[in-house]
């Protein structure tokens, strides 16, 4: 039934509880002195704001409590790539545990990932822990703005967490995943950030897109020149890329609007054809989790679910950007990104995935 759901548990995203760690250099150094991993992790601990009575911090990586729910936030050591040294850095916060692996769960959870998602993945893990996971690189060429970026993103996830794990439980039969912190215990209240979606997001989703003109012509340009073809008006751009006999197509388009947050940019790249010999809909399980633990040629910003206009035989990469995200050269590297997320899924289907 789930030939292809095979355990990549304890991927990066986990973290042992060390409640008499020593403050970690992250911290105490001068961020002059960091590497780039390092210094994105800094940067990430403080535009969160996080509270240090309710965080955990280990050499590199953070547990944090927004209340119940404990987020996770590492960076992994360098990795060669391209001739570059390069950083990933993952933020991933259980939402509900004891969740069963069967058929009906996974087609629930590729729906979640197609309607609810914006910019982290809902995972299912082989030990029935559903999570909500984000993975982006950084290095010394992006580590001037790309924390800030994934800062914003670790909010949300975190205060998703929070506020859909009861509801998110009941659907699935689970229990919403609360721990507590090792010294302090459970936290009384809610940290600040619970409000960032409501207080930051949503405001800036109820102005027209931001990402209608300049940023689809950004993008356009960019993938003329790294897609097999690509088209575009002010409002969205396409363009395809080489997957077996037909081409992967990614879609950009800034007139779609998201149910929660409002407007924004929504990217999808669907697939022609499945990559594994599963259904679309364990095929999409798998590969949220493989994304988690890929080399870094892809960022996880969205999720794999079965293709979002209703078909059901193949799947797609699912995201929305809302509008508090958009800045000058984000657009560019969105395409630069999913062009490595269909290069991906390219490898894939080639390779040994199919039996």
């Amino acid at each position: 039934m789930l030939r292809g759901f095979v355990m990549i548990a304890d991927h990066a995203v986990q973290l042992r509880l060390m409640s008499l760690t020593p403050t970690p250099i992250w911290l105490a150094h001068d961020p002059a002195t960091l590497d780039p991993g390092l210094l994105s992790l800094r940067t990430i601990f403080e535009e969160m704001h996080i509270d240090a009575e309710w965080s955990v911090p280990d050499e590199r990586r953070f547990r944090w409590w927004l209340k119940g729910h404990a987020q996770e936030i590492a960076v992994s050591d360098a990795i060669e790539s391209h001739g570059m040294q390069v950083y990933t850095l993952i933020a991933s916060t259980p939402v509900v545990s004891g969740v069963a692996l069967n058929d009906h769960t996974i087609k629930v959870m590729a729906g979640i990932n197609a309607q609810v998602t914006t910019l982290s993945a809902f995972t299912l893990e082989q030990d029935g822990m559903v999570r909500l996971v984000t993975r982006m690189t950084t290095h010394a060429d992006v580590v001037s703005w790309l924390p800030r970026h994934f800062a914003l993103v670790a909010a949300m996830q975190a205060a998703d967490a929070e506020l859909i794990a009861g509801g998110l439980a009941e659907m699935l039969a689970g229990t919403p995943a609360e721990s507590a912190h090792p010294d302090a215990g459970i936290r009384p209240d809610y940290d600040d950030l619970v409000n960032i979606i409501d207080g930051l997001i949503v405001p800036h989703g109820q102005q027209p897109s931001l990402w209608k003109g300049a940023s689809i012509a950004e993008a356009h340009e960019i993938l003329n020149s790294i897609s097999l073809s690509s088209m575009a008006d002010e409002d969205g751009v396409s363009a395809e890329f080489s997957y077996g006999e037909k081409p992967s197509v990614l879609v950009m388009d800034s007139t779609l609007e998201h149910p929660r947050v409002g407007n924004g940019l929504h990217v999808v790249l669907t697939l022609p054809s499945l990559p594994f010999d599963e259904s679309p809909y364990a095929t999409a399980a798998v590969l949220n989790l493989l994304e988690c633990t890929a080399a870094p040629t892809t960022d996880l910003q969205g999720g794999w679910c079965v293709v979002p206009d209703g078909t059901d035989d193949t799947v797609a990469f699912n995201a929305f950007f809302p509008n508090a995200f958009r800045q000058p050269g984000l657009a560019t590297n969105l395409a630069l990104w999913m062009r490595g997320k269909a290069e991906f899924a390219a490898t894939l289907a080639a390779g040994p995935n199919r039996t």
